[in-house]
């Protein structure tokens, strides 16, 4: 994910997302507080990043020149569908992990006490 655009100006930022994802660039505001190297990231500027790296070259040229034709466009609808099914999975997967540590803490919880429990009795 790169940054592509930052601004101050709201009607500059949806002008640029517009052009991007209608022209088949899929983008991103990251969050005010994440450090983008060259780009001001404060209160009040917005930055846009592009999710596919291999699309910098085509956003910046867009943003440039609102003529320039994309050449491997991506159906942001698409592109949405697949980062929503992505997360789905990594929560399933995160919810899996956790039941398995919360079980084996359990467990390992319970052995404990039994010991301490035996070693309470044959002492």
């Amino acid at each position: 994910m790169k940054p592509v655009f930052s601004t101050e100006s709201e009607l500059e930022f949806q002008s640029a997302f517009n052009r991007l994802t209608e022209a088949g660039i899929p983008v991103t505001e990251p969050s005010n507080h994440s450090e983008m190297p060259g780009y001001y990231v404060g209160p009040r500027a917005r930055t846009l990043c592009v999710w596919l790296d291999h699309q910098f070259d085509d956003a910046c040229l867009l943003l440039g020149n609102p003529n320039h034709v994309v050449q491997n466009p991506v159906d942001w609808r698409e592109f949405n569908q697949v980062q929503d099914e992505v997360r789905r999975q990594h929560s399933d997967a995160l919810s899996k992990f956790n039941e398995r540590a919360l079980s084996w803490c359990v467990g390992i919880g319970a052995l404990g006490l039994v010991f301490f429990g035996a070693y309470r009795v044959f002492r």
